[in-house]
């Protein structure tokens, strides 16, 4: 989990954000990745983006590290 504080902005943009294409491109199987991309451009008139100028941040990871106040709720319900 990614949790960040700062300030933001929104812009809302005609079309498809060049950004969306470029995350989910990263997700959709190259051979069914013209017909994604035809089916958002119809989908979408409009899009909103939200850009973030981080201040703060912190990666919580519950794969290597269990958050404090979890550690504490289960010890102290001994689970």
């Amino acid at each position: 989990m990614l949790l960040v504080r700062g300030s933001t902005s929104t812009e809302v943009v005609n079309g498809v954000v060049p950004e969306y294409l470029e995350g989910a491109k990263k997700l959709v199987d190259e051979e069914q990745w013209q017909a994604f991309e035809v089916r958002v451009r119809e989908m979408y008139e409009q899009m909103a983006m939200i850009t973030i100028a981080p201040e703060w941040a912190k990666v919580l990871d519950f794969e290597t590290r269990i958050p404090d106040i979890l550690t504490r709720l289960i010890e102290e319900r001994n689970l």
